[in-house]
């Protein structure tokens, strides 16, 4: 702001250029854990890594498994420094990742990895495609995210997510897929044995999102 009035510029410009800065910051954009100066285990490799503190790591491990804060239980292994054993970091990390908060990681990075959040603001040919509702919309983009999340959790290599042969419906999803036999709202697990269906790039989410808007 100073820099900014000292130019002959006004107050108010000086904290547009302020406010500006610090939206674009990496440092405000994402979260960045920088080891301590005096941390014992601060050393910087020869790629250019550094080590992680206990709690660094247990923050690292939250945002990306759960986009929460730490729990109790980790927060109590980075105070017992008991994150950085390859064996009880597994053993941390399979038990976040069976916590129901788990399921944000394919909300988040599933969805902007795939997309997903496009499906909101896809425009199709309602003319053309009645049965193209709202709640059509919402399932699509689920049984992808469901898919991601069952892969996950059972440590499933990345590609059996374009092989599997089976996926997550509900009664509108199911219709649309004339698939028989699904009734409700509420998702569960189909074989799609005997279908032409298999994996993420046979869902309609995928589809949609590859289509102009007359065709799904």
């Amino acid at each position: 702001v100073v820099d900014a009035t000292n130019r002959g510029e006004s107050y108010v410009r000086g904290l547009q250029i302020a406010v500006t800065a610090i939206l674009v910051s990496p440092r405000f954009l994402f979260r960045i854990e920088t080891p301590p100066a005096d941390w014992p285990g601060n050393q910087v490799e020869e790629d250019g890594t550094a080590r992680l503190t206990p709690h660094q790591l247990a923050t690292r491990l939250s945002y990306f498994l759960w986009s929460s804060l730490p729990d109790d239980r980790l927060l109590d292994a980075a105070d017992r420094n008991a994150l950085h054993d390859d064996g009880r970091l597994e053993a941390t990390v399979r038990r976040m990742i069976a916590d129901p908060k788990a399921e944000s990681l394919s909300d988040q990075f599933a969805a902007q990895w795939l997309g997903l959040r496009n499906l909101q603001v896809h425009e199709a040919d309602v003319g053309r495609y009645q049965t193209f509702t709202p709640s059509l919309r919402q399932a699509m983009a689920r049984e992808t995210r469901l898919l991601f999340d069952s892969a996950l959790r059972a440590n499933l290599p990345v590609a059996e997510l374009l092989t599997t042969e089976y996926s997550f419906l509900n009664e509108d999803l199911a219709n649309h897929y004339e698939i028989d036999g699904v009734t409700g709202d509420q998702f569960r697990r189909v074989n799609l044995g005997g279908t032409p269906r298999r994996g993420l790039l046979s869902h309609a989410s995928i589809l949609t999102l590859d289509r102009k808007s007359t065709r799904l």
